[in-house]
């Protein structure tokens, strides 16, 4: 009895097996080696790259305007007219005083011409001979000061039809036909953007500094823009200008990109994050950005091993780039990564593939 007492007190102080782990099911995918551009991001606004505050160049009553308010003006289409009327005057009035110097000019021509043979036949003197000459070289200033005073009145008379100097949208008309508009001092009659080319002004942190100016002088330097409001690249420009200064009170470089616009996608004065290109990582490694978690020792994340079990790494995250980002340290490519399934992981559980998508 006593034999059988202490063998059943034994069998009842025997340890409880281990709790059975849980499958985790997980999606995951594999660590990529892929050329990755280096970045800086910023933000800037985008202007016209040329801005035309349109203005008479003559003083006159504005009789029409030819245009419609916002619409697109190719360059050399017809604007405003300022009437003419004393400007053809003065144009008329140019061409007879050129008429009456022509005539003035071959009569001291000819009288030129004859007195000059007879100073070679000594019939007069050499002095009474330069006096024909003196009123001929008066003729011929007084016959191209004429002719100049023509082109300017026919360029007075020119200017009364104002027409578009570059092809761009126009904005508010802000003169109405009927009121007498100043030569060049005046207000502006319309303004105009040309918007197929735009600029781009942006700074970059001074650390960035000596790898934009490298990149620069050996390549094109591009950037991708992204309008407020878009997803997604809509643009992509190049760097043709760099500042001669570091702005010593924000610790930036300002730099400027041309940005073409053919499409018409983006407009003047819209607002656009950047990534400014100024360098390539290659074979860098990559993997989803949302695999990415941080805790106390700093970023890390889940690979599932050939054993399929979950190991934590701690890693090393470099640039981000779209949807993946750089791993300077702690995965190898080829490797999987969990993409979804992170909660409730920890190293060593037991974890199931699932096909993207599934549930």
């Amino acid at each position: 009895m006593a034999v059988a007492a202490a063998m059943l007190a034994a069998g009842c102080s025997r340890p409880a097996p281990p709790p059975r782990q849980v499958v985790r099911p997980v999606t995951a995918v594999e660590a990529v080696a892929r050329d990755t551009p280096v970045y800086v991001e910023s933000f800037g606004t985008l202007a016209p790259a040329e801005n035309i505050e349109v203005k008479a160049e003559v003083t006159g009553k504005v009789i029409s305007y030819h245009f419609t308010e916002g619409s697109l003006v190719n360059k050399g289409e017809l604007l405003f007219v300022i009437d003419t009327n004393q400007y053809v005057a003065s144009v008329h009035k140019a061409q007879a005083s050129l008429e009456q110097g022509a005539a003035n000019l071959k009569r001291k021509r000819d009288s030129y011409e004859r007195n000059r043979t007879l100073r070679d036949q000594n019939v007069i003197s050499a002095d009474e001979f330069e006096q024909f000459k003196t009123d001929y070289d008066d003729a011929q200033a007084a016959y191209k000061l004429a002719a100049a005073q023509l082109a300017l009145s026919q360029l007075d008379l020119d200017h009364c039809t104002i027409e578009a100097p570059v092809t761009g949208f126009t904005g508010q008309r802000l003169i109405d036909p009927g009121n007498i508009v100043p030569a060049n001092t005046g207000p502006s009659l319309v303004n105009i953007k040309r918007v197929d080319l735009l600029r781009l002004d942006f700074t970059i942190p001074e650390k960035y500094f000596f790898q934009a100016r490298e990149a620069s002088a050996s390549n094109t330097i591009h950037v991708f823009l992204t309008p407020q409001g878009m997803t997604g690249v809509a643009a992509t420009g190049t760097v043709n200008f760099i500042n001669n200064a570091i702005d010593d009170q924000t610790g930036t470089i300002g730099m400027r990109a041309d940005v073409p616009n053919a499409a018409g996608t983006l407009w003047a004065g819209q607002f656009v994050t950047i990534k400014l290109i100024i360098g390539t990582i290659r074979n860098a490694t990559l993997v989803p950005y949302e695999s990415v978690q941080n805790g106390q020792k700093g970023p890390y994340l889940f690979v599932v091993t050939p054993e399929n079990k979950a190991d934590l790494r701690l890693v090393k995250s470099g640039l981000r780039h779209d949807d993946l980002i750089v791993i300077e340290e702690g995965v190898k490519p080829g490797e999987k990564v969990v993409r979804v399934g992170q909660m409730g992981l920890a190293p060593g559980i037991p974890v199931e593939l699932l096909v993207p998508g599934s549930k």
